[in-house]
């Protein structure tokens, strides 16, 4: 087919479609069904409508405000802030970490100097968990009773000493 052909044949297409006593055979069809008169119908689908449109709205609100009251209740300053014993137990976790990565990073860092296969990849890894540390570590200062800040500031520093670790352990 060429451009002429469908655009003759889409020109065609926008013109109504002659179809004599097309209507009143739709209007005699809907008085077949209980008498009624299509003005009555469209009444009766314009009601119904409506009541679709009111159950779903409700359903979108009630949807909504479950949502809002759970993702309230879920960010209460309660489940954020720390209390203190907790921070101080914390403390606890992280200076014991401290101390250990205090002690074997010396280590880990002349071996890394000494150049194994895999050295570079590894000293990469502590590079990415140091950077990610000292994040925690700035915001931990700027907020110290965050409780996802020094969660993730004890994952990170767990996460460099079990690298350490692991690769001290390989001969």
């Amino acid at each position: 087919m060429d451009l002429d052909t469908l655009s003759s044949i889409a020109v065609r297409l926008r013109q109504p479609i002659d179809a004599p006593g097309l209507w009143e055979r739709i209007e005699e069809d809907l008085g077949r069904f209980g008498g009624a008169s299509p003005a009555s119908l469209a009444l009766a689908r314009g009601a119904r409508i409506r009541r679709i449109a009111v159950s779903l709205a409700a359903a979108v609100w009630l949807i909504g405000a479950t949502t809002l009251f759970l993702t309230l209740d879920e960010l209460r300053p309660a489940q954020v802030i720390m209390e203190a014993p907790e921070s101080t137990a914390m403390d606890a976790e992280q200076k014991r970490i401290d101390e250990e990565l205090a002690r074997v990073e010396p280590v880990f860092r002349e071996r890394i100097a000494a150049g194994r296969v895999d050295a570079p990849l590894v000293a990469g890894q502590i590079e990415y968990l140091d950077s990610n540390i000292e994040m925690c570590r700035q915001a931990h200062e700027a907020n110290k009773l965050n409780r996802g800040v020094r969660r993730s500031l004890i994952d990170c520093s767990k996460k460099k000493m079990e690298i350490i670790h692991r690769y001290l352990a390989r001969k």
